[in-house]
């Protein structure tokens, strides 16, 4: 038998029980003592919280620590932490630390899944939280002080963001900001488990070597970089890691003192948001989560003795049998397995990294008005007396389906299918890809009747919604004359436009209508309305995210959605994904149109994804006569 199994035989552990240890003088070594105690009665302990392995490595044990007069292995990383605090005299100082790899016979999977499953009490309960981010470097400390210094600023509360930008965005500042990136991009910050060590503690600092900064400041100043928009954090994933943690900290702590349902944090969404994070293992992926869930914990069981895919499959089927709702399956659009594995495609593979995880929504599906998955908005929005609007494709159908071995039948109807004359123009720049959809197709507007079409454009183009979480229905006055002033000026005065959407008005504006491009329809309004054309310029700022700029942003910039019109003339948004031929169906129990793509060789189909079809979106295919059938998916 392994002599680590042996050693932690001597304190064994039951359940709602957990070993603690701390560490005591014994000359030449660092020595440990170990002991046990009911969940129930702990004494003040602190947590470590650190990465088990350097550049992706695998984990080293070269350093060990006695017990019992016993040799015990310990982690690389492990080994220069005891040594800053011996140097900072807190090594021998009495204290109890619970630390995943001392406290947690990794050898045994039985008590692995135990502790992992108490892992929310652990960090709720302890003293503090240190987070090590291992030693320092030649810059780490001014990028401690920089991050000091942006808290000082944000605690000025400025108004003018423009003038704070300005400010932030000099030269004099521009070294500081790529410190700060070097900050958030050490190995800590991608792993998955380090996120509830960050979001449940109640005092949390991190520490570099010797310095050391607070969790508040930290956040503040990834607050401060979210408003400046410096050109280093505009696509870059360490910033975006670091700010949904700070998005997903603040919803927690709103948990932790209220009782309101919709405060919740569904496990799609946080693994949706959280899938840049990386995992050794990847039924981490969901089980690093654990510890944050405040709903449908029960569909989770952490089990290690399980495969990963085993583990991914019954979460999705449990997830669509509690909810009687199939809004799930659509998170297997961003989170698709190779063909080649076991997967069905109606099954999300958290596997699958994808920078659209840092997006401040993944999907339709994740619209505030699903409390079932739900979004990370804002804070002041979870107490709006105001209901949240909801797409509600289907109508009030309730799903209807049934799992036969790994295939999901489910009833709907066909409603359309993508057309197969349209091409599209893919544009790439800076990581962010636009594309637009070019087809010529009847639609039931008279001819000339513009106006109806700009407004159907418009409302296709931001999802319909006020703001990103899709909350608010559209402003449509106030959308509809922002858009039109922004295409107008494409044709008359490029200069004042900003570039994406001017590079994307330049590739959609031969889009047919009934034969009206989109540059005709335009210029058709400008001649009849010229008095809207002389307003103020609109915003053209994104993070000013409930203007029709902001939405646009998210919806052509961010989500990669292409404008399309279907074979039967219906206008709307379809992912990256999707190809000529695609049905558009709508799925009852599922709040969004769903596009699915013929199987090679029989009857079954694969889920492709999402869209959004104008004048869809809340049942009023329904009343028509369309064919009821049932899809088998795989």
């Amino acid at each position: 038998m392994d002599e680590t199994h042996i050693l932690y035989q001597d304190y064994p552990v039951r359940d709602n029980e957990v070993r603690l240890c701390r560490f005591v003088d014994d000359s030449d070594y660092v020595s440990v003592e170990f002991q046990v105690f009911p969940v129930e009665s702990l004494p003040r302990y602190q947590i470590l919280s650190y990465v088990w392995s350097v550049d992706g490595l695998e984990p080293s044990r070269n350093w060990t620590v006695k017990i019992n007069g016993t040799q015990l292995p310990i982690l690389d990383t492990l080994w220069p932490f005891l040594q800053t605090l011996r140097a900072k005299k807190l090594l021998l100082d009495g204290s109890w630390w619970w630390i995943d790899s001392l406290c947690i016979d990794l050898t045994n999977t039985t008590e692995r899944s135990l502790q992992v499953q108490m892992m929310q009490r652990l960090y709720s309960d302890c003293h503090s939280c240190i987070i090590w981010l291992g030693e320092e470097s030649h810059s780490s400390g001014r990028a401690v002080d920089f991050i000091y210094y942006l808290h000082r600023i944000s605690e000025r509360g400025w108004h003018n963001i423009k003038e704070l930008r300005t400010i932030m965005q000099e030269d004099e500042h521009q070294g500081s900001w790529v410190l700060l990136e070097d900050f958030l991009s050490r190995r800590w910050w991608t792993r998955v488990w380090t996120l509830q060590e960050f979001c449940m503690p109640s005092v949390v600092s991190f520490w570099v070597g010797s310095r050391s900064v607070g969790r508040e400041e930290v956040c503040a100043s990834l607050k401060m970089a979210d408003i400046c928009e410096t050109t280093y954090f505009e696509n870059s994933i360490p910033f975006r890691r670091g700010w949904n943690r700070r998005r997903i900290w603040k919803r927690h702590r709103v948990l932790s003192s209220t009782t309101k349902q919709h405060a919740g944090l569904s496990l799609p969404a946080l693994a949706a948001y959280c899938c840049t994070n990386e995992a050794t293992n990847d039924v981490d992926r969901l089980y690093g989560l654990y510890g944050l869930l405040s709903t449908d914990r029960e569909l989770l069981r952490v089990d290690y003795s399980q495969t990963v895919d085993q583990i991914y499959f019954q979460f999705a089927k449990s997830f669509i049998e509690k909810h009687n709702a199939l809004d799930l399956a659509i998170f297997a659009s961003l989170f698709s397995s190779n063909e080649t594995e076991s997967l069905p495609s109606w099954v999300p593979d958290w596997r699958r990294q994808t920078s659209l995880g840092a997006q401040v929504i993944p999907l339709m599906v994740s619209q505030s008005g699903n409390a079932s998955i739900g979004n990370l908005r804002p804070i002041a929005t979870l107490y709006s007396t105001t209901p949240s609007a909801r797409y509600s494709a289907s109508g009030d159908r309730a799903a209807t389906y049934k799992f036969e071995d790994t295939i999901l039948c489910v009833r709907g109807m066909a409603i359309d299918r993508l057309d197969p004359s349209k091409t599209w123009v893919d544009v790439h720049e800076q990581g962010s890809k636009m594309s637009f959809g070019l087809p010529t197709v009847h639609t039931p507007y008279p001819i000339g009747d513009a106006r109806n079409a700009l407004t159907e454009i418009c409302r296709s183009l931001i999802l319909s919604r006020h703001d990103r979480y899709l909350r608010v229905e559209m402003p449509v006055t106030e959308f509809l004359n922002d858009f039109l002033v922004l295409c107008a000026l494409s044709l008359s005065e490029p200069t004042a436009v900003n570039s994406k959407f001017l590079e994307w008005f330049n590739k959609a504006r031969h889009f047919q209508i009934h034969g009206l491009t989109l540059e005709s329809m335009v210029r058709q309004q400008m001649r009849e309305s010229e008095n809207v054309f002389h307003d103020v310029v609109p915003n053209q700022d994104h993070y000013i995210q409930d203007s029709f700029f902001g939405r646009w942003y998210d919806t052509i910039v961010r989500m990669a959605l292409r404008l399309t019109i279907t074979r039967n003339g219906r206008l709307g948004m379809i992912p990256e994904k999707a190809r000529e031929d695609d049905l558009v169906c709508i799925i009852y129990g599922c709040s969004v149109p769903v596009l699915l793509r013929k199987a090679r060789d029989d009857e079954a189909y694969t889920l492709v994804g999402e869209c959004f079809i104008d004048q869809c979106m809340s049942g009023e295919v329904l009343q028509f006569d369309y064919t009821e059938t049932t899809f088998q998916i795989r």
